[in-house]
């Protein structure tokens, strides 16, 4: 992967645009990014690097970790994501009937629900791996 084929500046504006569009806690389809995974998050850990301000480097942390929500889909866990992100939408339902039709939704993203958990583990483990290389006052928070 060459970086340099790259626009920083583009690949975290498109990130953050798809992160805004979706929500930040949902199973998602790697395909709605612009760029590929390893690329963003490159560009996120860089800026953790070099961006000291707190509420900022909270937010990158944060963006960085939503990298676990995007994953290769089947096509029937595709369409459960969508069911999730419309039932989690409406507000039409009593919450017991919600809370069913998740349970229904949920079980097609079993396997992906899975691959989120341990990909967000290994992203918490990174991040804290990337503070402690990091001795700016930045990491010290």
């Amino acid at each position: 992967m060459n970086m340099a084929e790259y626009d920083a500046r583009e690949v975290l504006n498109s990130y953050l645009g798809v992160l805004d569009k979706l929500g930040s806690g949902s199973i998602c389809d790697v395909a709605q990014l612009d760029y590929p995974k390893e690329v963003i998050k490159y560009v996120l850990r860089h800026c953790i690097k070099t961006i000291a301000e707190d509420d900022k480097q909270s937010f990158l942390r944060s963006a960085y970790l939503s990298l676990a929500n995007f994953h290769e889909l089947s096509d029937e866990e595709r369409v459960a994501a969508e069911q999730l992100r419309e039932i989690e939408a409406s507000g039409d339902q009593s919450e017991p009937e919600k809370a069913a039709r998740m349970r229904d939704a949920a079980t097609s993203l079993w396997a992906a629900i899975e691959r989120h958990k341990a990909e967000l583990a290994i992203l918490g483990q990174e991040l804290k791996i990337l503070q402690h290389d990091d001795p700016t006052p930045a990491s010290a928070s």
